[in-house]
């Protein structure tokens, strides 16, 4: 599943360094999921209701799981990579990064200075200059594609659903019937909207039945459970620490965000988990794709 970069956007990442705003390198699939839940409660929302939003998440959480979305150019996919030769992004055939992180970030970073004028003198007002990071949608001629998978499956939450036809998703209830893929054609996504920034256009996704390799990695995914074959797996997405992960190499940080509940958007702060971040090297048992993208098991 590929997404054309149509703004920069900026996913915010950590505390700030001084006046920057950080960005994460990629797309978490909650941040797809906040952004494709508010689109679809739009279009199923004949007046306002707030709690409409909480339903639909719960629908888009059960049944449609977007794994993390890493910028692309062609066939390369620029995913972190720990490695012996160092910390970058994208691998290629003799396992070697692609990418180092300095020159990923000339290629695909990028960031934007704002301050607040006083009305009365038109001039700065102090304290008020600050500049975030983003991930550019394109860079020497270039559009940046994000790649990840979506995976679907049929359900529903009350009276919504989510169906196939024609081997395509679509969103029900008792009064209407929409294309999922056509209803996500334009999402925004991710921090500082109100500038205009995280538009991406979809492209083209297509259906896969049976098994599909995320990322032209040697991970492959086993559609009907969601799980995971690997000898050594490389991180595609935060994993969940726990006593079965093994040899680890690579950066922890603890998860944690903010979520629906009956007051709105952002007011409920879910539990801290501990995980390993995108691009750690581990060994396990075995791995599932959890909600959200996470990978557990």
């Amino acid at each position: 599943m590929k997404f054309k970069a149509k703004s920069p956007i900026h996913i915010g990442y950590g505390s700030k360094l001084g006046i920057i705003n950080r960005t994460r390198y990629y797309i978490p699939g909650k941040t797809i999921w906040g952004a494709v839940t508010a689109i679809l409660a739009r279009k199923l929302m004949n007046n306002y209701d707030k709690e409409l939003y909480g339903i639909v998440g719960d629908l888009v959480k059960e049944n449609l799981i977007f794994s993390y979305f890493y910028p692309s150019r062609e066939e390369t996919v620029f995913y972190p990579n720990y490695t012996t030769e160092g910390f970058g992004f994208g691998s290629k055939e003799n396992g070697k990064i692609v990418l180092t992180k300095e020159k990923f970030e000339e290629e695909f970073i990028t960031s934007y200075i704002s301050t607040a004028l006083k009305k009365s003198s038109k001039t700065a007002e102090d304290s008020s200059l600050h500049e975030f990071e983003l991930i550019k949608d394109k860079s020497n001629g270039k559009e940046t594609i994000f790649t990840g998978c979506l995976f679907v499956k049929e359900g529903n939450i009350g009276d919504y659903s989510v169906n196939f036809s024609e081997d395509k998703p679509f969103i029900e209830t008792k009064d209407q019937s929409f294309s999922l893929f056509d209803t996500i054609k334009n999402i925004q996504t991710g921090g500082e909207r109100n500038y205009g920034f995280g538009w991406l256009e979809l492209q083209d996704p297509k259906i896969k039945l049976d098994h599909v390799n995320l990322y032209s990695s040697d991970i492959s995914v086993d559609l009907k459970d969601l799980s995971l074959n690997s000898n050594e797996f490389s991180a595609l997405a935060h994993v969940e620490k726990n006593s079965n992960i093994k040899n680890i190499k690579g950066d922890l940080e603890p998860l944690v965000g903010r979520e629906w509940n009956k007051r709105g958007a952002g007011q409920n702060i879910n539990n801290a988990k501990i995980c390993l971040t995108p691009g750690s090297k581990f060994k396990s048992m075995k791995i599932k794709i959890g909600h959200f993208g996470i990978w557990n098991n």
